[in-house]
């Protein structure tokens, strides 16, 4: 049986018995015999490697690789070192063995390992043959096929790397012939040392793998499913994916594609792993039906009943296909639509990166003023003359019909709002049972809260979209374009000065909670708890200063107006400058305030759910594990008992399917039933907001449980929704998400505010950054760097 000791006593009894990697060549000795004789052991290691050559010296304590405990990255490893230099030599065992002395673990038996240093380096990562956190059957990946340097993914000195994840109950060989020459040596080394979890140090050199370190890795793994039930639930996936992807009838695209973040994202919106609850809450309220009818009323193509997120798994997927077609001019022909779903699914596949940002990078949603670079991409791809006429058309009249109001005004769909408050007021002060109070409000929530929304949030978007242009047309600066969008005042700048007056008194905390109680960080969880149940957990109301409202009153010269109109006119719009700038004002407000009032009739449902199913001893907790078509039935079934028994068996069948889909590991876009089995993430580029930088410590608020220390730090939250606004009531530095889009809540927040903020992250750099104690953010240049 193989047993694991030191970093340097693990890799000698490794040597010999490797057939796919090489081990290079090494030494080692003891602290104790440094310090008895430093001189000795300098000449010890001169003698073993060839005078020229590079040496790396590392730490290799008793207690850091064993299969009790791994230390990893505990001590110092030295590069770059002169072989034949005994003062170098000397200096880097120093700093090794202070390392020890710094962490205080200064056993003299502690070794000090000496390697070859592995030269021109094509790549090198560390790869863990079970998912770090849940176990599950995962080679892991990390890797830098960039820098050269042996050191980037260890050390993390940088964000710029890829993670590879496949899944080991497949052989399939990956396409890639680095990542199929890992999995092959980790294969090799799981059976020489008889472990299935280890941590692997490589490096590729030459088209060489070296093994530089292996050491086991301890997971607290609860057995949640068999391996045939994991691959069974693996397969159902691809069945679904593979049986999908051909043509649909009344949409056009002859493939499916599936995506966690494109067009109602919802990763940043519900999460990644939902419970099911929030999962069937967000479906019923906005992606099954109303999401396409928004759309539809304000003159994109009817697609008929097409759900716009699926389950896999249990995690949500917008349908790529569908979404697209709810961008298509309703007055588009089909063989013009068909063409056009086709170019954008290929030009999502070949530039993932924009998959936050498809309405601005990859689909064509409404007419800008540079289109002329849409034309020129179109002829590029192949379409006629014609078909770049007619899409040029059809979204001229679209956009300019909502410009003008003759789809719909702003007023009245903000309008719906008050009706809905009104209705909802009835529905509470009435006696009738919880169940009929929750299908009523869910009812009004769509109708008057939700379809509103989506069509406000895309007038949003195209003013957005219409603002951006005039920018690269370089009619307006970039100063004035953030300073115009700093002015727009929002729900949050109201809750922000509501929070002032009401710590000058000037409003109670009731009527502030009437305002702003209701919110809550997870809009659809009923596990999250709301402002009014949490308020002084979330706000820090003794030390809060209400933020200067500075920039608010910026207005376009006069000159600027003139230029904008005249470039309307040009194009045709029946618009002039004050009108559009009006448009884009009221739209990006009204959106924000759409969505503060539709939320006040959700999270009325979730309360009324926990108020009605607690006395039959059903928990928070529980009810996150229904779905909202379970509870809606009690409005219309009088079988509450049988109910309510079938209710907890199948609360408890789903723990264990929501336990289960946190096991699993899937890319961001699926394109293919093959994606499952394996796949690279890569950086994803960010929306930087504003032109500052920041330096300061980051604050990972979902692993923190003290929110009120988040002052001067730059927070980081993986899906920000609107129930986070409270942050910036703590004069935060900066802020970073793993997921969110270019005009998404989070990203207006702070462009309102201000605040330096990189939204949509992606994984790997969002990863990275929680890794880090402190960062430099630069919005300006556009990157993220570790500072310590």
């Amino acid at each position: 049986m193989f047993e694991f000791s030191t970093k340097a006593e693990t890799l000698e009894r490794l040597q010999g018995r490797l057939r796919k990697s090489e081990i290079p060549p090494l030494l080692h000795f003891t602290v104790r015999e440094w310090k008895a004789d430093a001189a000795a052991a300098v000449a010890k290691v001169r003698a073993k490697f060839v005078k020229g050559q590079k040496i790396v010296v590392r730490s290799s304590a008793l207690n850091e690789d064993s299969q009790a405990s791994s230390m990893a990255g505990c001590f110092r490893s030295v590069l770059d070192v002169d072989a034949a230099s005994p003062a170098a030599i000397t200096a880097a065992v120093e700093k090794v063995v202070g390392s020890y002395s710094e962490k205080r673990n200064s056993d003299d038996g502690n070794l000090v390992l000496v390697q070859q240093q592995v030269g021109k380096v094509q790549l090198s990562g560390v790869a863990f043959t079970r998912d770090l956190e849940t176990g599950a059957p995962y080679y892991v990946i990390n890797y830098d096929d960039l820098s050269g340097r042996t050191d980037v993914i260890t050390s993390g000195s940088s964000g710029r790397q890829k993670i590879f994840t496949y899944c080991k109950l497949y052989g399939r060989t990956p396409s890639d012939k680095y990542m199929a020459q890992v999995i092959e040596a980790v294969r090799e080394i799981e059976k020489a040392t008889g472990c299935d979890s280890l941590d692997i140090e490589f490096v590729i050199a030459g088209d060489k793998l070296h093994t530089l370190q292996v050491r086991p890795i301890t997971i607290a793994k609860q057995k949640v499913c068999t391996d045939k039930e994991f691959r069974d639930t693996l397969e159902h996936v691809k069945d679904f994916v593979r049986e999908n992807d051909r043509p649909f009838p009344n949409l056009a695209g002859s493939n499916v594609a599936y995506g966690i973040m494109p067009d109602w994202n919802p990763a940043e919106i519900i999460g990644v792993d939902p419970k099911p609850l929030a999962f069937s809450l967000y479906r019923h309220l906005i992606t099954d039906t109303v999401w396409p009818q928004a759309r539809e009323e304000v003159g994109y193509k009817a697609i008929g009943y097409q759900p716009g997120i699926c389950s896999l798994a249990g995690k949500p997927y917008v349908d790529i296909r569908m979404s697209f077609n709810t961008f298509l001019p309703a007055s588009l022909s089909a063989a013009t639509s068909e063409k056009l779903v086709n170019f954008y699914l290929r030009k999502l596949r070949r530039f993932q990166d924009f998959h936050d940002k498809v309405e601005f990078k990859v689909v064509y949603t409404c007419y800008v003023l540079d289109y002329g670079e849409i034309e020129k991409e179109m002829a590029a791809e192949g379409f006629s003359k014609a078909e770049i006429a007619e899409m040029k058309s059809c979204l001229f009249t679209l956009t300019d019909d909502i410009l003008a109001g003759r789809v719909t005004s702003i007023e009245r769909e903000v309008g719906l709002s008050e009706q809905m408050r009104k209705r909802r007021e009835k529905i509470v002060a009435s006696d009738i049972p919880l169940p009929s109070k929750i299908a009523q409000l869910g009812h009004d929530c769509k109708m008057y809260g939700t379809l509103p929304f989506s069509k406000l949030a895309r007038f949003a978007f195209i003013s957005a979209a219409l603002m951006r242009s005039l920018l690269r047309k370089k009619i307006i600066t970039q100063d004035e374009y953030d300073r115009f969008f700093a002015s727009i005042s929002t729900v949050a700048t109201d809750f922000l000065h509501k929070l002032g007056e009401l710590k000058r008194g000037a409003i109670t905390r009731r009527q502030f909670m009437e305002e702003y109680g209701h919110l809550r960080p997870g809009t659809y969880d009923i596990c999250s708890h709301t402002y009014a149940e949490s308020f002084d957990g979330y706000v820090d109301l003794k030390n809060f200063t209400e933020p200067a409202r500075g920039g608010k009153d910026f207005e376009f010269s006069a000159a600027t107006k003139k230029k904008i109109s005249a470039e309307l006119k040009a194009h045709g719009f029946s618009v002039s400058a004050d009108q559009l700038l009006a448009f884009v004002r009221k739209s990006t407000m009204a959106r924000e305030l759409s969505k503060l009032e539709f939320t006040k009739n959700l999270s009325l449902m979730l309360v009324y759910v926990e108020q009605y199913l607690s006395k039959h001893g059903l928990s928070r907790e529980d009810l996150a594990f229904l779905t909202i078509d379970d509870i809606l039935k009690f409005s219309h079934s009088s079988r509450i008992h049988d109910s309510l028994a079938g209710m907890k068996e199948k609360i408890g069948r789903n723990r264990n399917a929501y336990a289960m889909m946190k096991l699993f590991r899937f890319p961001p876009l699926i394109f293919m039933d093959r994606s499952v089995e394996y796949f690279t993430s890569t950086d994803m580029m960010p929306n930087y907001v504003t032109q500052k930088t920041v330096c300061a410590e980051v604050f990972d608020l979902s692993a923190n449980s003290r929110p009120l220390e988040l002052a001067g730090k730059i927070v980081l939250i993986q899906n920000a929704d609107p129930g986070y606004d409270w942050i910036f009531s703590h004069d935060i530095a900066g802020l970073i998400t793993e997921f969110g889009g270019a005009a998404s809540h989070m990203t207006i927040r702070a462009a309102e505010f201000k605040m330096p903020a990189a939204i949509g992250c992606g994984a790997t750099l969002f990863n990275f950054v929680k890794g880090c104690g402190k960062v430099e953010l630069n919005c300006a240049s556009k990157y993220i760097k570790a500072v310590m």
